[in-house]
């Protein structure tokens, strides 16, 4: 076919589907008139004239190897590393930093790992407007059933579309011209017989008026049920943490089989007389502990874990559960032979369920007059003599496990225009308009003064009531609740303490952009395209709760400890009258607040050199644009491209670019919330504030642009023989880096106390007396103590990344029928990340953990595609990946006993029969991902030492297992 020549032919190693996924290629009527768009320019109509690295592949060569999900096939190309997943975001929003307000089971791509939303997403050349709450695209709202292709643009782009493309753009371009039915049924489950999904898709397209007007449209409806238990799998069941300070004295080590030394699931008294003491099975009995995880027997401080014993542990998801609903529909009409409209709609309804852990409290305080204790236990009353409480330590395995839930309904509408202007000037003009509505929920909110009334009863006539009902008409209904013993809170008593907590995010966005490309004049070397293209963009964010976060100025948000227990509630093991009703399951409202944007850009594709002695072509690309944010100021970005094809088996490509990211709406504006620390004053070496000293996490709505340069320098070989091989080197330096920074951290207070008060770090620490230099004799008085910390993004860092791509495409003849060879591969040593005035720099790659919620960077990453057609009707796939080994952690401060995370290979494949048929044609599909169930190599959690927690893997290894799924798809 004309296209499938086209793009085989390309500098860009465009991969089409073999004939023998026919199945779902377009007859050559359907496609192979359609223009080619050069994701990456305006300008540029040819692949083998772009000067910046471009990868296609079709939709058929990736859900081949892994039917369902699109967005989580993606990821299996190696230049993608540290997404947010299904598997990577469960019960939380994923990233550090990250507001509550997110949503589970997104898919968010990453090039490159230089941070969530430093890659452009595009649906057919049109920039996506956000679709999650903290800014970013969920790939999982783009249509699936009608696209044709991905184009993956690994290089800046910023001067062509704007704001966003530091590392590139990924393009999902639908086929536009599809005529005909077609559908798609199928299912999968695991080895281990969860994990259930369901996909089922129907599409169709017609011309009408004479072929002047074309239709099509599609829905899909996919369903997977996730995985609610890591114990599910054999790889989760031995529950490991890390342990240790990270020192070289005391390194991080990785413990197995762990268990919280100070509680249980029945509940562990620690401290004073009854220390060690536990409540288990309706009996007072001594807490047998396991073998100590510290040197010389002993627990390191702060260090609470064992290996064994009756201490408890959590139950992490290892995948969320999602349920997709999916519509499309596109019209197009030519109203005359130089013009075209278009309009499509697409609507997303996406449910998705994260389960986090049981609730735990470790420090509970208990009154000797508590009146389950004096029912149950009257021996322990008397055991504890002259003490009035004791600190009791439980997992609360009772209380449903902490849930969010999140509903997201979306509707993109792109309308345009599109046509010439005369025999040399195309013009198109396009208009997007998108509204998101997120609904999210913490079904299992703990309300904090309902538990502390709950947990503080007393007799009365023999009857257990809670104290503060007889004082406090907010308690008026409180049940009490009896925390002795597994199982022994009652429902009624579960009911009033365990609440729905939720929210709601608004979004909408509208974009229009209008383009005029042609070609004004030609050189000795053909003729020169220039585009001239014009951009205004207004995205707007909303929030509504309906649980607000803790306000120091709004006592209708903290928790009331009016009645409660005197002196419990001085906030070490009771009720905390500065902390907000609902722990870590509210937000604040924000009014409507937006981002607007103008920008205005040229690109123009000059031809130097054509047919001269190692000159076949030279061909010159520049850009460049200016954009204007009503909040952020001006950026200016541009880019020199250079393609030189010295002879027909050789091009050279080199790029320099100058690209930029505007902070997004989360960054800007993301509502204050509040939570109470106990952090080290590393002025005065103390604790600060047991419980008390309120830390803010908000937007800054003072970040600027962060500014990247980037360097692409490139070879695409295609000697005879079906044979081609490219390689491709990247630099990208991004400066102004946004970070959150958070001042209650040692290394932000470091670098605060370093600079004397002088470093911006400082204006997230507020001290009595506004003193930062350590050397002053009243930093340390009292009247200087911290008195509230905040975390802000702040333009505060840089970073930086080089590496190699490689790619090789071979497509020969097996036993005399065809095959086809496609070996992917990214080499990506370094990832920098440099904070102003911290001399420590952080290195991501070759590491699985780092600060800030960055996740897994393997140094080498590799995918694998085969495929053979041994008959007209069998086609057999294979796709094999592989990371290689991780260390453990960014710093080089940061010291781990334990060796590296060892690489690690996944092996997919697929068949498919598609008998004869006189009209269309269908086929019957079968595919097990993971062949071998090869386990996930376990790290121990980074970040959070809780053992049983979700995050023993690496992101990107397979927790899910072996995997089955058959399907029949047919078209018309």
């Amino acid at each position: 076919m004309k296209l499938k020549a086209m793009l085989c032919a390309s500098a860009a190693l465009v991969v089409v589907a073999h004939p023998a996924h026919a199945q779902t290629q377009q007859p050559a009527a359907d496609s192979s008139s359609a223009e080619i768009i050069v994701t990456g320019s305006r300008v540029i109509q040819n692949g083998n004239d772009s000067p910046t690295p471009l990868t296609v592949v079709t939709t058929e060569n990736l859900l081949a190897a892994r039917p369902g999900n699109l967005a989580e096939a993606i990821n299996d190309l190696p230049v993608f590393s540290g997404p947010r997943t299904q598997a990577s975001n469960t019960g939380t929003s994923g990233a550090a930093g990250a507001p509550a307000t997110s949503a589970n089971a997104v898919n968010v791509i990453n090039l490159r790992n230089m941070g969530l939303g430093r890659t452009l997403v595009l649906f057919d050349g049109h920039r996506m407007p956000p679709s999650t709450p903290d800014g970013f695209v969920d790939i999982n709202t783009i249509p699936q059933m009608l696209l044709k292709r991905v184009d993956v643009v690994t290089g800046g782009v910023s001067a062509v579309y704007g704001s966003d493309g530091i590392t590139g753009a990924v393009n999902f371009v639908t086929d536009t011209a599809f005529k005909g039915i077609k559908a798609n049924a199928q299912m999968g489950i695991s080895t281990y017989g969860d994990a259930r999904s369901y996909d089922l898709g129907l599409a169709g397209g017609t011309d009408f008026a004479d072929g002047r007007g074309h239709i099509m449209g599609s829905v899909q409806y996919r369903n997977d049920d996730g995985i609610d238990s890591k114990f599910a799998r054999p790889w989760g069941n031995d529950v490991r943490t890390l342990q240790g300070s990270g020192t070289a004295a005391s390194p991080y080590f990785q413990v197995i089989g762990a268990r919280a030394s100070n509680a249980t699931f029945g509940g562990r008294i620690n401290g004073g007389a009854l220390n060690d003491m536990q409540f288990l099975g309706g009996a007072f009995v001594a807490f047998n502990h396991g073998t100590k995880t510290g040197q010389g027997g002993t627990i390191p401080t702060g260090q609470a874990f064992e290996i064994g014993g009756d201490g408890g542990y959590y139950n992490g998801q290892l995948r969320a559960a999602l349920e997709l609903k999916q519509a499309y529909a596109r019209l197009d009409y030519d109203l005359s032979d130089d013009f075209k409209v278009y309009v499509s709609a697409a609507g997303t309804e996406n449910h998705s369920v994260g389960i986090v852990n049981y609730y735990t409290n470790f420090n509970m305080a208990i009154s000797r007059d508590n009146a389950f204790l004096n029912q149950l236990y009257p021996s322990v009353v008397t055991a504890m003599g002259s003490s009035s409480t004791f600190s009791l330590g439980k997992i609360f395995t009772e209380f449903p496990r902490g849930t969010l839930e999140a509903t997201s309904r979306q509707l993109l509408t792109v309308a345009g225009l599109q046509g010439k202007l005369g025999p040399n000037w195309d013009l198109d003009l396009a208009y997007v308009r998108a509204g998101a509505r997120f609904d999210v929920s913490q079904n299992a909110a703990i309300n904090q003064g309902r538990l502390w009334a709950a947990l503080d009863s007393v007799l009365v006539g023999g009857q257990a009531v809670c104290r503060a009902a007889a004082t406090n008409p907010v308690y008026a209904g409180c049940v009490p609740l009896n925390p002795f013993g597994v199982g022994s809170a009652s429902q009624a008593a579960i009911n009033y303490i365990v609440q729905k907590a939720s929210w709601r995010t608004n979004l909408h966005s509208d974009d229009v952009t209008g383009s005029i490309a042609g070609s004004p004049f030609s050189t000795w070397a053909g003729p020169v395209r220039l585009a001239f293209t014009g951009e205004w963009r207004r995205n707007s964010v909303e929030v509504i709760s309906g649980a607000l976060a803790a306000d120091p100025s709004n006592s209708a948000t903290l928790t009331n400890c009016t009645g409660v227990l005197p002196g419990v509630s001085s906030g070490n093991g009771g009720c905390n009258p500065n902390a907000g009703i609902y722990s870590n399951a509210a937000v604040n409202n924000l009014p409507k607040s937006a981002i607007e944007v103008t920008e205005l850009a040229v690109e123009g594709q000059v031809p130097l050199l054509k047919d001269a002695p190692f000159f076949k072509t030279l061909d010159l690309n520049l850009a460049y644009r200016h954009a204007h944010y009503n909040l952020s100021g001006n950026a200016n970005t541009w880019k020199v491209g250079l393609t030189w094809e010295p002879a027909d088996w050789l091009t050279l490509r080199a790029t320099r670019s100058r690209d930029f990211r505007a902070p997004n709406i989360d960054e800007l504006f993301r509502p204050n919330t509040l939570t109470l620390t106990n952090f080290t004053d590393r002025i005065s070496g103390a604790d600060v504030g047991i419980f008390n000293t309120p830390t803010y996490n908000g937007g800054n709505p003072n970040l600027k642009p962060e500014i990247a340069n980037t360097l692409t320098l490139g070879a695409v070989f295609k000697p005879p023989r079906n044979f081609s091989f490219s390689v491709d080197y990247f630099d990208i330096k991004v400066d102004n880096f946004i970070f959150l920074v958070q001042g209650n951290s040692t290394a932000e207070q470091d670098i605060c106390y370093a600079s004397k008060g002088t470093s911006p770090l400082c204006s997230l620490i507020v001290r009595g007396l506004g003193i930062y230099d350590p050397s002053n004799p009243q930093a340390t008085s009292t009247a200087n103590a911290v008195t509230a910390w905040y975390q802000r993004p702040i333009n505060v860092a840089k970073q930086t990344t080089y590496g190699f791509d490689f790619e090789a495409n071979w497509q020969p003849q097996l036993f005399g029928n065809p095959a086809s060879v496609r070996l992917l591969a990214t080499y990506q040593p370094h990832i920098r990340f440099m904070r102003t005035g911290d001399p420590v720099v952080q290195d991501y790659g070759g590491v699985a953990f780092g600060t800030n919620g960055i996740q897994a960077t393997p140094k080498w990453r590799v995918t694998g595609f085969f495929t053979f057609k041994p008959s007209d009707q069998i086609t057999v796939n294979l796709m094999q990946r592989w990371r290689s080994s991780l260390k453990f952690h960014s710093s080089p401060l940061v010291v781990v006993s334990s060796p590296n995370i060892r690489s690690v290979g996944y092996t997919n494949v697929g068949v498919s029969f598609a008998p004869k048929m006189a009209n269309g044609r269908s086929e019957v599909y079968f595919n097990v991902a993971n062949l071998f169930n090869t386990a996930p190599p376990q790290a121990g959690f980074w970040g959070n030492a809780n053992p049983g927690q979700f995050g023993e893997f690496a992101l990107g290894d397979d927790v899910i297992g072996r995997y089955f799924t058959a399907g029949v798809r047919f078209k018309f």
